[in-house]
């Protein structure tokens, strides 16, 4: 129905009705269920005829309103439902992205703590290297001068025996 046909139907209303005409409407049994429904004009005046027909476009107008209001309605309640799960699907994704992040975080600096660590323990390798390498030339010095000494010492007991040997107490 378009502005101009709106403005004509307001019009016919807005013309008095003539006295000697008594107006009877049939109503539908149900005129939700049948807005196509034909309205049986009788012997009514032309204007009378004009409003049934007028009011049984507006029911048919209406029927399709309300059909594309459900419609539209059951729609909107998939979409609130369809963004709600995309909502939720993507807090899951952000949190699972922050997990990731978290994680990626966690090794760089676990790694970075290893590194630092193991650069540490060969400092200390080393620091403690020539303090191991000196005590253990000490060590190799005095075993070396022990090894000499029981040698000195067991060339003096093959005299102290052959002297033995030589004068018989043997």
């Amino acid at each position: 129905m378009t502005g101009q046909d709106r403005a004509k139907s307001v019009h016919d209303l807005n013309e008095p009705v003539k006295q000697e005409e008594t107006i009877t409407f049939e109503p539908l049994k149900d005129p939700e269920s049948q807005p196509d429904a034909k309205v049986e004009t009788k012997d009514h005046s032309p204007e009378v005829q004009m409003l049934m027909e007028k009011n049984q476009e507006l029911r048919i107008a209406n029927a399709h309103l309300k059909a594309e209001v459900t419609e539209l309605t059951e729609r909107a309640q998939v979409k609130t439902h369809t963004d709600e799960e995309c909502q939720t699907i993507l807090d899951l994704r952000n949190a699972l992205n922050v997990a990731v992040a978290n994680a990626e975080y966690a090794r760089s600096q676990t790694a970075a703590l290893y590194t630092k660590f193991e650069a540490e323990l060969h400092k200390r390798v080393k620091k403690m290297q020539p303090s191991y390498d000196s005590k253990l030339m000490e060590k190799d010095i005095e075993l070396a001068l022990l090894a000499q000494r029981n040698h000195q010492l067991e060339e003096r007991v093959k005299e102290l025996e052959a002297q033995l040997n030589g004068s018989g107490v043997l």
